[in-house]
């Protein structure tokens, strides 16, 4: 990956296991009928259950809040208030170019509370001999910042347990795409410990999403990676990508459906065996959660190629889904290289214009002119030029004047 491009020296990793106050003090948070003894005792074990196990990751991750290192995002949530700048930096990445494949290579994102953002990320193909690019300083782009909790503890009492067990389980907790501001107050009304969360970067052109483990400070590899083919994937707009993380973060599907779910919507149509080989389960487990996507209407079955395909139109509002196709079509007219070139041609030309000077005098040209002079000059040449005779016939031009013809 490529380093300094005018942004943050990678730090080094902390020394010492990373604290688990902070999420024990995100606990305390919770309603005390809530958190009772049985539920206290439920937290500690998932939490050193969870800290005794780092999972495959590919880069390691820091914290600040203000310019300021934090231990976690364990540490920001706790605050009365949430800091009005955050940045995630991202640093010791793996050097293999395969657990990046589904993973778009990044040095920071950040921040402010609202979620308003930007993110540095680096050219990177994994099919090219090279992949990465050592030259590369990174593409800084405009970006709106989202959260959604991943794997979490959620306090419940034992009242709440036997009344689960007795068929009438409690509301789960209004779980949401979250900005840091509305993640804050949410952690701190429930007591909702997250242990992983996806962040969620929204562009102009596409969706990035980076799994993040908060009690080791990890960006965590994508399950597909070197499981499947890149060339199968399939990008989806922001828009679309939108509707289906508000979705997806609000719980309304178990686990595994739900990550079934994700992998289904970036690709053309999965098998039984795709899911079970990427998510390292069953056949029977990919089969049942594949089906429960269907009866919700979210994939429809091939029974001719024994394959399960998207339906991402319908994580779309009405009008949503109005703009999406009027953008569709204007990608299709223009061809899929159009707007890139187009992007480029006005860099260029910005470039240009920036540099440009007038060949008489060295002045700056006026930006957005065709002419070949500044302003002054072409006045001043307006100015002393010879006033062009009449012609003598109506119906003809003047002659142009003979480079070649000797002077009189």
């Amino acid at each position: 990956m490529a380093a300094n491009a005018g942004r943050p020296p990678p730090p080094r990793p902390p020394s010492s296991p990373l604290p688990l106050s902070d999420f024990e003090t995100l606990a305390s948070f919770a309603p005390r009928e809530v958190h009772d003894g049985f539920s206290q005792k439920n937290f500690r074990k998932s939490l050193f259950d969870y800290a005794q196990r780092v999972p495959s990751h590919i880069a390691r991750i820091r914290w600040t809040a203000d310019g300021h290192p934090v231990r976690s995002l364990a540490h920001i949530l706790i605050q009365k208030a949430p800091p009005e700048r955050m940045q995630v930096i991202i640093y010791e990445p793996r050097p293999d170019p395969q657990v990046w494949e589904f993973t778009t290579p990044t040095a920071f994102v950040d921040f402010d509370s609202q979620g308003s953002g930007r993110v540095v990320t680096f050219r990177y193909d994994p099919r090219s001999v090279s992949p990465w690019d050592p030259h590369d300083a990174g593409t800084e782009e405009s970006c709106v910042v989202r959260l959604s909790a991943r794997e979490s503890y959620i306090p419940r009492s034992i009242q709440q347990e036997t009344e689960t067990n007795e068929g009438r389980p409690p509301p789960p907790p209004p779980f949401e795409l979250f900005s840091i501001a509305d993640f804050t107050r949410f952690v701190q009304s429930t007591g909702v410990v997250p242990f992983r969360i996806a962040l969620h970067l929204y562009t102009s052109r596409t969706r990035l999403r980076y799994e993040l483990d908060l009690l080791h400070n990890l960006l965590l590899a994508d399950p597909r990676a070197g499981r499947f083919s890149l060339e199968d994937r399939v990008e989806r707009s922001s828009r679309i990508c939108h509707g289906l993380d508000r979705f997806v973060a609000r719980g309304g599907l178990p686990l595994l459906p739900r990550r079934v779910l994700e992998l289904l919507f970036e690709s053309r149509g999965l098998s039984v065996q795709d899911v079970a080989v990427i998510l390292s389960v069953s056949p029977e487990l990919a089969r049942a959660s594949l089906e429960s996507l269907v009866g919700r209407q979210f994939a429809a079955f091939d029974a001719r190629t024994q394959v399960f395909v998207p339906l991402p139109q319908v994580f779309l509002t009405r009008a949503e889904a109005e703009r999406e196709q009027r953008d569709e079509e204007e990608r299709r007219r223009r061809g899929p290289k159009a707007e890139i070139l187009r992007a480029s041609v006005q860099e260029l030309l910005n470039e240009v214009e920036s540099k440009a000077g007038c060949p008489l005098c060295g002045g700056p040209m006026t930006p957005g002119s065709t002419e070949l002079l500044c302003d002054d000059c072409m006045a001043a040449v307006e100015q002393d030029a010879p006033t062009e005779p009449e012609p003598s016939d109506p119906g003809e031009s003047a002659p142009y004047p003979d480079d070649d013809a000797p002077e009189r």
